[in-house]
């Protein structure tokens, strides 16, 4: 097997440490890297908290006028650097691309940021009834955002329902996003006065992040998630 039939594996496995792993065995550096394995070597630095690598990363695929670095880097964008410039120069160029919508999404949720939540709402919901994976983050992304601005019940119900979307879609695997999922819908739950449910959701939560850490145990995102989905039972208990 090909090393990057391998990476791509291990990252649907969600085993994205191995993956970092299998490619550096093979590659010394991002410019040496065919654009496939730099893919999934971004990819992974990114799910792994190696933000400024995964940048770099994603910059070389950019000059590569590869799809994915761009993408990649509205996401980043949108986590860590809350470029709001670069973020709207990536969109100009990715006109409806669903990634950057989740970018926009995510970046939409602080406090100082002025992306309309109409507008990301409309969005979701036109793509709501696709199966693409870029599809169903922006349903779970969206609802984090009804979750944290959202002015009314009514908005945490909705939020609740795209998350019960995105659950059904992520299927059995996709472990650390459908954990993250149920740690947001305890929240949801509570906020609207069903606390047993927040509880339950909690509970799913932390098994989840049990399992996605057997998979990937030195991921510090995911180690911290443990920890909070922990105390988020304690919270509620």
């Amino acid at each position: 097997m090909e090393t990057v039939d391998i990476a791509q594996k291990l990252y649907k496995d969600g085993k994205f440490e191995e993956v970092l792993k299998t490619i550096s065995a093979e590659y010394k550096s991002f410019e040496e890297m065919p654009t496939e394995i730099l893919e999934m070597e971004a990819l992974s630095l990114f799910r792994f908290a190696q933000y400024k690598k995964a940048t770099e990363a994603a910059l070389i695929l950019a000059e590569r006028e590869n799809l994915k670095g761009l993408e990649l880097l509205a996401q980043v964008t949108a986590y860590v650097s809350k470029d709001d410039m670069l973020l709207s120069n990536i969109q100009k160029q990715l006109p409806g691309n669903l990634s950057v919508c989740n970018a926009y999404s995510i970046r939409a949720r602080d406090a100082d940021s002025n992306i309309s939540v109409e507008k990301v709402v409309i969005v979701a919901i036109r793509n709501i009834t696709s199966d693409e994976i870029a599809s169903v983050h922006l349903l779970n992304n969206t609802a984090r955002l009804l979750l944290a601005k959202g002015s009314k019940e009514e908005d945490v119900i909705m939020a609740i329902g795209f998350w019960q979307i995105a659950l059904m879609k992520y299927g059995d695997a996709n472990y650390h996003h459908r954990a993250a999922v149920h740690f947001w819908l305890s929240k949801a739950y509570e906020r609207i006065g069903q606390k047993p449910l927040a509880l339950k959701s909690a509970k799913k939560s932390l098994a989840l992040w049990v399992k996605q850490i057997s998979l990937d145990p030195n991921n510090p995102n995911f180690n911290k998630s443990l920890i909070g989905a922990e105390d988020r039972i304690k919270e509620l208990s």
